[in-house]
């Protein structure tokens, strides 16, 4: 089925996946690391740990995971989806956009609309 002929009740989330960095960094030390007051990001942002992508991750490879992940665990047919959200505040190398990336993903379905920026 094209995603054409979807109908409107064919519309919303049918699954998620979520992936984190394997590398973290304790937010108590990074305050005094950056000699921050304590608390500015354990209480003031309310975080433990942040994560962080070494030098063999990027937000490629995040992203090919978890869409990848989507599609096998779901048993999603790539050729069923019509729009992907795709938000991230990290550039590849300023040109390239991480959908282009994901695209290797759906086959011949070129169909996909996507462009998503405030996050």
């Amino acid at each position: 089925m094209s995603p054409s002929e979807l109908s409107i009740q064919d519309v919303g989330i049918s699954a998620i996946e979520i992936y984190f960095p394997r590398n973290a960094v304790n937010q108590e030390d990074l305050e005094m690391f950056d000699h921050c007051s304590p608390g500015k990001y354990t209480v003031g942002l309310g975080q433990e740990q942040m994560g962080f992508c070494g030098d063999n991750e990027d937000i490629v490879s995040l992203s090919l995971t978890v869409t990848d992940a989507l599609l096998r665990n779901y048993d999603i047919d790539p050729s069923s989806i019509g729009f992907l959200a795709v938000g991230t505040e990290t550039l590849i190398d300023k040109s390239k956009s991480v959908k282009t990336e994901l695209m290797r993903l759906f086959g011949d379905n070129q169909d996909i609309e996507v462009c998503y920026g405030a996050v």
